[in-house]
């Protein structure tokens, strides 16, 4: 996740304010994962098992217009992206599915030392207010403090712009708003918040590369074929064998 604060103060900062990698079998028509995902996000610490549920990267083969249940990689958790309507970019109908994400406690959904920070609190000593003598003397102390558990809450609207006959996700817009606040939800301190989106030189070459990928019915039209080339090269090789053994034994 690349430093959303840090990148508006200063529009060339390069640096990451995290970085998570993730690691799991996907299957190519349907998006979902064949395995569990392995995450990894802090050196020199075990990599994560995350199960992923629904969609995350790509939709189904021939997607509808329905809700499918897609992955948020903040929560670890999947929440619906219901269709909302046809598009046409460049020529091609794409689906648009909107993603919604009300604000969740992260922390109540796993235990990571990211999820959670400390406020130090600095609570005023009655005592300098009774006694305006003493003030002096009391300013020059240091003031009580006590420290109060913030807990990460996520929020985010994304929009998933998909080629429905391939299942690619060629555009996404999203709004991402992640903040600290007490246990009650009440916000304390901003967290990482940002708005984006692909650039449409990147819209325009995944759309390309969707449109270059044959539809269902070739590619299992091509499947057959090479099926069917393997067995008659075998059935060739068998005949060759035992004409020739025939051969053979006429000599």
């Amino acid at each position: 996740q690349p430093g959303g604060n840090q990148a508006e103060d200063n529009p060339d900062a390069t640096e990451l304010v995290d970085a998570d990698v993730w690691a799991f079998d996907m299957d190519r028509r349907s998006g979902e994962a064949l395995s569990t995902a392995q995450l990894s996000h802090t050196l020199v610490t075990p990599a994560a098992h995350v199960e992923i549920d629904g969609q995350w990267l790509k939709f189904p083969v021939n997607a509808e217009k329905t809700s499918y249940e897609v992955f948020d990689e903040t929560l670890r958790e999947s929440h619906p992206a219901a269709f909302q309507e046809e598009v046409t970019v460049d020529g091609v109908e794409l689906y648009r599915y909107r993603q919604v994400i009300d604000p969740v406690n992260v922390a109540s959904k796993y235990a990571d030392a990211r999820n959670t920070k400390q406020e130090e609190l600095v609570v005023p000593d009655k005592a300098s207010e009774e006694n305006a003598e003493e003030a002096d003397a009391l300013e020059q102390a240091p003031a009580p403090a006590i420290r109060r558990q913030l807990y990460l809450h996520h929020s985010a609207t994304r929009d998933y712009f998909v080629h429905p006959r391939t299942g690619m996700i060629v555009d996404v817009h999203e709004t991402v708003d992640d903040y600290f606040a007490t246990h009650t939800g009440e916000r304390i301190e901003d967290g990482i918040a940002y708005q984006a989106q692909l650039a449409d030189a990147d819209v325009d070459k995944l759309i390309t590369q969707a449109e270059s990928f044959p539809d269902d019915d070739t590619v299992r039209l091509i499947r057959y074929i090479v099926l069917g080339i393997g067995a008659l090269i075998t059935v060739l090789a068998l005949i060759g064998v035992f004409g020739g053994f025939r051969r053979a034994r006429q000599n």
